[in-house]
């Protein structure tokens, strides 16, 4: 998955909760002149300010995917991969009205709806991970993060999404096995060697 689609399902979460009204969704920098409480503007923003790997999830164990019959040529050879690496992304979302209970009470609805929503999975089994509210890593980053955006510190709410990106380039696997007294090499190099003329097991 990429971030573009971490981006489309955190809007999905935040457009269905907001509905068709006037609040808009937007994922920018919150700077003025475009954010500020007095701007007339109903907005919820997301803002990416950090993104690093999770190293407590990283693995060096190789995944190695077998075909059901590994006579079965068709079936194509065996493939290993390296598993994937876990990328944390932290999101601040901020909530801009007017009058500051109802930003207040966005944050908590907004708070609600990401602890409420159900598990998110990709197409190979692996979840997509989503933590509501937790306290920054660093809250010197966010310190000095509200220093530039020249705005006033406004409540925020953390966001941290966890999920699992393949990085690694696919390997097949060589093995042999007999087949009428020959030796036959299944894998990448298979399609080079008719059965019988590739190397021979030692």
């Amino acid at each position: 998955m990429s971030l573009k689609e971490i981006d489309q399902l955190l809007e999905q979460t935040i457009t269905t909760l907001v509905g068709d009204g006037d609040i808009q969704v937007s994922f920018k920098t919150p700077m003025k002149p475009g954010f500020t409480p007095d701007s007339g503007i109903s907005s919820i923003n997301v803002y990416l300010y950090e993104l690093h790997e999770d190293m407590e999830r990283r693995s060096t164990c190789r995944v190695i995917n077998r075909s059901d019959n590994p006579k079965n040529l068709a079936s194509g050879p065996p493939r290993q991969t390296d598993p994937p690496r876990y990328l944390k992304l932290s999101y601040m979302i901020t909530a801009w009205f007017s009058d500051p209970p109802v930003a207040h009470e966005w944050l908590g609805a907004l708070f609600t709806a990401f602890a409420q929503r159900p598990p998110q999975y990709l197409e190979n089994g692996d979840q997509i991970i989503i933590d509501v509210g937790l306290p920054p890593v660093q809250d010197r980053i966010l310190t000095e993060l509200w220093s530039t955006f020249h705005n006033p510190l406004m409540p925020f709410l953390n966001l941290t999404v966890t999920v699992p990106m393949t990085v690694a380039v696919t390997e097949h696997v060589h093995y042999y096995y007999v087949k009428d007294r020959e030796s036959v090499l299944i894998g990448a190099d298979s399609r080079d060697h008719a059965p019988g003329t590739g190397p021979r097991p030692s």
